[in-house]
This record gives C-alpha cells, structure tokens and sequence, in this order.
C-alpha cells in the first residue's frame, strides 16, 4: 500500500509540472524566472553544488505561483510554493520535494540551466521514476528572495521517509542564465509560428507523458499552500513578582510540532536574558528600588504559523520597611534571680511579636505596630553555668527582626564572706519574732543560702529584699536561757560558709553566756 501511495504522490506532481509547461493558456502568464547558484551543507555535513532555477507566475494581485527544480550536490528535487512579491523582492512559503535516496531515478530535471522551456524536461523525468521509485520527502520552506539571491529556511516534513535528504539552509546568489535557456513566449505555444529548429520542438513535448496514462484524480496542483502542522501552547499569561526581583521561570504546555521563541516587546531593561528551553520560559527581574509598581511584556511565538502569547510581569513597589529597635534594661543578670525589661520601639511596621524561651526566664507585657514593652524576671538557679536565651522582635509580613540576647550568669565557686562574722553570736528578744541577716562578700555572683545548724526553737523563713537578706523566725523564750547556731553559706559548693551563734533568756534567768554578746550580739 505505502509503495502505491509513493507512486501515486510521484505522479501527481510529474502531472502537475507538465500541465503547468505545456498551456497553451498558462504560458503566456510567465511573469519571470530567475537561476540561482552556490553551496549548501547537506544533512551529512557534505558541503555540495547547489543549483536552482525559479518560474513565476502571477495568478493574483500581489500574489504568485512559484514552480522549478534544484540540484544539490547528488540530491535533486522540485520547488512548489506562492510568492509574496517579485523574483526582485518578494516572499516565499512552500515546500522542497526530493527522492529519499539520491542515485535512484531522478525525481526531478537537474536545476542547472532550467529556463522556462526546459520544465516540460523537468516532468518527464518525474514520470520516469515508475513504481519502483524511492520514497518522495516533501519540507517546508520559507524565506525571501530578492534581486541579490534567496535566503530559505527549513520548516516541517510533511512527508517523511527512511532518509531525509532536504533539511539543508538555503542561501545563494543570483546567477544570470544564458540566453540560449531562456525560452521566447512563442516557444512553448503550439502554434505554426514556431519554426522545426527550435529547441523545444511540439513532437517532444507531445510524446513525454500521455495523458491517458495518469488518473485525473491523483494530480495536485501547484498552487494549493503546504500544510503546516498546527501548534498549541498554553502558560499563565501574568506574573507578579516582589521588589526584590531575581530569576523568574514560568512553564509552558506545547505541542511536539511548535518551535517556540520569546521576546521582550516592551521598553523594560529591568527584564533581561529572556530565553526559551525545554518549554520553559526563563528570565531575569531587577530589583525595584522605586514607590511605583512597574510592568513589561515577553512575547511567545511560533515562526512556523505566527501564533502568539503575551506573558504580562508586574513588580511590586519598594516598601518602606519596617524598622525596630530593642533597648533593654540589662542583658547580663544575677544567679540569684533578677527582673528587668526590654522597650521595644517600631515604625512603618504593620504586627509585632516576640519569640524565645527558657525555664529560666519568664517573659510578660505586650506589643502593638509602634512598639511597647517585654517584661523580663529570672529565677533564683544554683549552677556552675550561665543560662542564655534570644528575644526576638518580628514584623508580620514584612519579615523584619531585631533579637537580643540576655544571660543569667553562673554561681560563683567562691563567695569570700565577711560577715556575718564566723563564731560571733546575736541575743534575741524574749518575745517570739524574726532575725533578718543580709550577709556581705566579695564575689558579686555569690549564691548563698541560709541554715539552722543547732536551734530548733529558729527556723528558716524566706529569702527577701531581692534575695538580699535571709529571715529566720524564733519562738517565745522558755523558762531557762537557750542557744543555737545558724549558718550562711556558698550554695553552689557548700563548703564554704560561716556560723553564728543565737541566744534567748529564759523568764527565770537573765543572765546570757559570754558569746552571746550578752544580749548585743553583731
């Protein structure tokens, strides 16, 4: 079945080609023809020969056929197609046909030298190729041709076989033919005008292909426009980018027959290298340093079919941030417990709050858009080690932040305690009340506790005045004098401390022992 499709597709265009020569009506209509030589690469990377000879036709205003042959190296071929303009300076779109296997049976007249005599030759060759001929490529091509030359593009396969032998740039100079190619009018008319010397004579042209041999409804004519194969693509068409611009990349759904480019279309040199790859469509945004927003436009188009996209970009405005200041009472805080507060001073910021925890620290107070204020109390920590923790203030969407960072120091190994002094005692009232002892020492991060040693008439209370004095609480004097003794010492190491001595009178004895300081004490 293919092999009869190949033959019939061979055939229609022989038939195409000999009726186009051989009119007596079209003949006339030969507006002009035109040689082209030079070289072209061949799939292969071959450098070769290229000869082309072109024969327009007008058949509309501004519009014309466009018919002939090539030779490119070992591969010939014919040219279809309409013209947009003149030989001198016009526009071509069309197609190259050629036999997939060059050095089979000429599918087409060699280029070299065709003049408008010589197409009838040209179709004689095509119908040479018979049933056993080799598959037929058709291609697209598009480009122009001016007085200089042609410059021609490929496009799709409309028909392909085991071997692409087109798929070559066009782009040749304007070669002036002789003028023994170039046939008169009356030459290709069959009238009694023409003389038996000429160099087309009737008999020739009569006897090449018989029309009886070919079905009327295999012949394609020669002005109906190729086929180019439809192309869709899709993306969003719009695109909001930040102030701060950067690479941007927007994908695109399309068709395996689309060849897509993209373009900047508008003023905008804050949108640079624009490409598209791998249905991606990439580009690059400055940042936008100014109060306005601002917009650009990338076009999306497909060359073959002249179909295109707009991708519409807008840049956010740059803001005025938001700016905070953290201003706090202390960062660096006693072991033995410290309260403090952090101001927090804001402008241009739209929610404010805090982050960052610790057990140590215990956090209050309350934000608004312009600022206020983080209470701050630590606990009272017997450790070796410092203890840290990182406030940080965060604006709500501008992402804006300012932290800092407060420490509770450690608890120094060595408090050096001077008093109270070790060993010296302090009288107590008869009545029951409380004995209030704020120890001095030379460590400032001294953390020291208070005991009962040997009184159990004196307990511990609290620790009060910011865990500054230590309070003991004593019962109501007994019938005899009593003593016991109390201690201050390092909490974090126990070891070092200093002892005093408490004394009471009893109801029936007023008289204290010597260490008591008889009822002065320290």
């Amino acid at each position: 079945m293919a092999r009869y499709l190949r033959m019939g597709a061979v055939v229609a265009l022989a038939v195409t080609l000999l009726a186009w020569a051989c009119s007596n009506e079209i003949a006339p209509t030969i507006a002009s023809d035109e040689n082209y030589q030079g070289t072209v690469v061949l799939a292969d990377g071959a450098t070769a020969p290229f000869n082309m000879s072109l024969f327009l036709r007008k058949v509309a205003s501004g519009v014309n056929e466009v018919n002939g042959g090539f030779t490119a190296g070992p591969v010939s071929g014919a040219v279809q197609g309409t013209l947009t303009g003149t030989l001198e300076n016009g526009t071509f779109q069309g197609k190259l046909l050629a036999e997939s296997s060059p050095g089979a049976a000429s599918a087409v007249a060699n280029a070299s030298g065709l003049g408008a005599g010589s197409i009838v030759g040209q179709a004689d060759q095509i119908a040479a190729i018979g049933p056993n001929a080799a598959c037929v490529v058709e291609q697209v091509y598009s480009g122009t041709v001016t007085a200089s030359g042609v410059s021609w593009t490929p496009g799709p396969v409309l028909v392909n076989c085991a071997r692409n032998p087109l798929n070559f740039t066009i782009q040749v100079s304007t070669s002036t033919q002789p003028a023994t190619t170039s046939a008169p009018t009356t030459s290709s008319v069959a009238t009694t005008s023409v003389p038996t010397t000429t160099t087309v004579p009737t008999t020739t042209t009569t006897t090449t292909t018989p029309t009886t041999t070919i079905p009327a409804t295999t012949t394609v004519s020669p002005t109906t426009p190729p086929t180019v194969p439809a192309c869709t693509f899709s993306f969003n068409s719009s695109l909001n980018v930040g102030a701060a611009g950067g690479s941007q990349s927007v994908a695109v759904t399309t068709a395996a027959s689309c060849t897509l480019v993209a373009a900047l279309i508008t003023q905008s040199p804050w949108v640079t290298s624009v490409a598209f790859k791998q249905n991606i469509l990439s580009f690059a945004v400055a940042a936008n340093t100014t109060t306005s927003a601002r917009s650009a436009t990338i076009r999306v188009t497909d060359p073959q079919t002249n179909q295109s996209a707009d991708l519409q970009i807008t840049q956010l405005p740059a803001l005025t941030l938001c700016s905070i200041t953290l201003k706090p009472s202390a960062t660096s805080l006693h072991p033995n417990g410290q309260s403090g507060t952090i101001d927090v001073v804001a402008s241009n910021c739209t929610s404010l709050t805090r982050s960052g925890t610790n057990t140590d620290f215990t956090f209050g107070g309350s934000l608004t858009a312009t600022g206020g204020t983080i209470t701050v109390q630590t606990v009272r920590r017997v450790n070796a080690s410092p203890s840290t923790v990182t406030v940080t203030v965060t604006d709500s969407p501008s992402g804006v932040s300012q932290s800092v960072t407060l420490t509770q120091r450690a608890a120094a190994a060595t408090c050096g305690f001077t008093f109270p002094p070790n060993n010296s005692g302090r009288a107590l009232s008869q009545t029951a009340g409380n004995l209030d002892v704020t120890p001095a020492y030379g460590a400032a991060d001294c953390l020291w506790a208070a005991q009962v040693v040997s009184a159990t008439w004196v307990t511990f209370s609290s620790y009060i005045n910011n865990s500054a004095t230590a309070r003991f609480a004593y019962s109501a004097a007994v019938v005899n004098n009593r003593s016991g003794s109390l201690r201050i010492l390092n909490a974090l190491t126990t070891t070092e401390q200093t002892n005093f001595t408490v004394c009471q009178a009893g109801t029936d004895d007023v008289t204290l022992p010597v260490n008591c300081g008889q009822g002065t004490g320290f």
